[in-house]
């Protein structure tokens, strides 16, 4: 599999699995699920918009000669495929274990969705660490090896 491959999937995999999740929790503040209007997306926005950010932010950058390398080690890949959909996994069931009932959302929102945010954040963290270690250890790779950043080699002198 080649880097840009790789790549490609782990950002088909966002954003297949955030985008219904936004028009979910979108379609649930339109129609007053919440009590008040940016509830849904005060808690979504933080969790999901960062990676997605990154991803696109990678979008816009010119495929280099890197992208069509073969990976070596694809463990990051796939590592960072699995905890994705598991982070994701995580998100949608939080949304979906809402009640419907008004007094029970409240309770819902105060007591599971708000303090889901802290343990929901800290495994972002790692997603974060893997999805970024994914999309930019390559770009650092290629850095080190551009001709401005190397030094120049002593010539050899003549009798030494």
């Amino acid at each position: 599999m080649t880097i840009g491959r790789a790549r490609a999937i782990l950002s088909w995999v966002w954003v297949i699995l955030s985008v219904p999740l936004i028009g979910i929790v979108f379609l649930q503040t339109i129609h007053d699920n919440y009590e008040d209007w940016d509830i849904g997306f005060g808690w979504l926005i933080p969790l999901v918009f960062p990676v997605l950010s990154m991803i696109f932010a990678t979008w816009t950058v010119t495929q280099t000669h890197r992208d069509r390398i073969e990976m070596k080690n694809t463990y990051v890949f796939y590592l960072s495929v699995l905890a994705s959909i598991f982070y994701l996994c995580l998100l949608y069931f939080v949304v979906g274990s809402m009640p419907r009932e008004a007094d029970a959302l409240r309770e819902y929102v105060q007591h599971v969705m708000r303090p889901s945010s802290w343990y929901l954040g800290t495994i972002q963290a790692v997603v974060v660490v893997l999805v970024g270690k994914l999309f930019l250890e390559h770009v650092a790779q290629e850095d080190e090896r551009s001709p401005t950043t190397r030094r120049p080699r002593r010539k050899k002198r003549a009798g030494t």
